[in-house]
């Protein structure tokens, strides 16, 4: 019940169980037929063999010269096996076969073992013979049109903030995207990608490895077209999709998606892609606060109180950075569904050793091209089974805090 597609190699249609009993035997060959009413079996089939495990036993070029015809029944003679099979142990072999490059017909084939299809030698040197029940059926088929299938790669970038450069354009890194080739070798020529708020770029690149291999002016849809990016069948090619930003971009955001993908195959067939690569969003700053965690720990606060603590570092870059002295937690059971509503906690608390602190208490000054390290606690029941995090990271770019951020 698999199907056999033109030009595939050593693909497995029928499994035989042989135990041995009454003593060790030694099988020395096989007969195969083939039913097949379409053509003449060796005209689509080059090549039968048998294999123990991963073990390839023997196998047979199909010819005229060594296949026996009886109407459309095709019958192969695999010898020389050699295979041990000890008292009362079985062993299973796997008949394989390859399929000629180009197929003239397709169609069901069945496969059987005819009377005294095994021949196999006693420890006495004696020869014997058994026969096997049943049969198999396997498909003949062109080769399927190849296709591409579009994942977000393990290198896609979090959503995060993105440094701007105040003089120059900066390149971010957008998405990154695995196209694995499905069924056939294939050649991309086509890349298909959407954008949030293109008018905060002055180009969208394609990239294959470092190289970029394709240039378009933004837009919600582009399409990088005259491409040649090949990928071997099974085989995967990561793409990464980058946006130039224009200088002085500040407080807005890009998002992009490959959306799909297009191309031929090895036999000249148009390729379709299935899914898509979703990119996480990248804000983009000409000042912003970089964090870096430095730690986390746990305070006993009483019997039933504990105080989880995250320590973590913020790097004021492109000006100064205030931030706000306050955070949000987030608590959580291990399987991530939020139970806030069912803990108790208090109001977390945000505290630096070495951070400016403003007179009113609302903030906390970074100064441009500096690092300083804070803390957030929160105290809570010690019950078991669950996690704090930060949510909210608020901070500015002024003291009066109009335009609070969020990250």
């Amino acid at each position: 019940n698999v199907t056999v597609y033109e030009g595939d190699q050593n693909v497995a249609v029928a499994a035989l169980r042989l135990k041995a009993k009454d003593s060790d035997v030694r099988v020395e060959r096989v007969d195969v037929t083939f039913e097949y009413s379409a053509d003449r079996i060796y005209k689509v089939l080059t090549y039968a063999s048998l294999y123990d495990g991963e073990n390839a036993l023997k196998g047979v070029s199909l010819s005229k010269d060594t296949v026996t015809t009886d109407g459309n029944k095709y019958t192969v003679r695999i010898s020389g096996l050699g295979l041990k099979i000890t008292k009362d142990t079985t062993k299973e072999i796997t008949l394989k076969v390859s399929a000629a490059a180009s197929l003239a017909t397709t169609g069901t084939v069945a496969v059987t073992i005819p009377d005294d299809g095994i021949r196999f030698t006693d420890p006495t040197g004696a020869q014997k013979y058994a026969d096997v029940t049943g049969s198999k059926t396997f498909t003949l088929d062109t080769a399927a049109a190849g296709s591409a299938e579009i994942s977000l790669a393990s290198g896609s970038p979090d959503e995060k903030a993105n440094l701007i450069d105040t003089e120059s354009d900066t390149e971010v890194t957008l998405v990154v995207a695995d196209i694995k080739a499905k069924k056939q070798d294939i050649k991309i020529e086509t890349v298909n990608v959407t954008t949030t708020n293109p008018g905060n770029l002055n180009a969208i690149r394609l990239y294959d490895g470092s190289t970029m291999i394709a240039e378009e002016s933004p837009s919600t849809t582009v399409s990088f077209k005259d491409l040649e990016v090949n990928i071997a069948k099974d085989a995967t090619k990561t793409l990464t999709v980058k946006g130039l930003v224009k200088k002085n971009t500040n407080a807005t955001s890009v998002v992009a998606t490959i959306t799909g993908v297009s191309g031929t195959d090895a036999k000249d067939n148009s390729v379709s892609s299935s899914g898509t690569a979703v990119g996480k969003t990248q804000y983009l700053y000409t000042t912003m606060p970089v964090l870096t965690l430095v730690g986390t720990g746990q305070r006993t606060v009483s019997t039933s109180t504990i105080q989880p603590y995250i320590k973590f570092s913020v790097k004021a870059e492109g000006g100064d950075i205030y931030v706000k002295a306050s955070a949000t937690t987030t608590v959580t059971t291990t399987d991530g569904v939020a139970v806030t509503s069912t803990v108790s906690l208090s109001n977390p608390s945000l505290t630096s050793d070495d951070a400016e602190k403003d007179s009113t208490g609302n903030y906390y000054k970074v100064p441009k091209g500096e690092t300083r390290t804070f803390e957030v606690a929160v105290e809570m029941s010690n019950a078991g089974g669950k996690v704090v995090r930060v949510a909210n990271f608020v901070w500015d770019t002024d003291a009066d805090y109009s335009n609070g951020k969020v990250v």
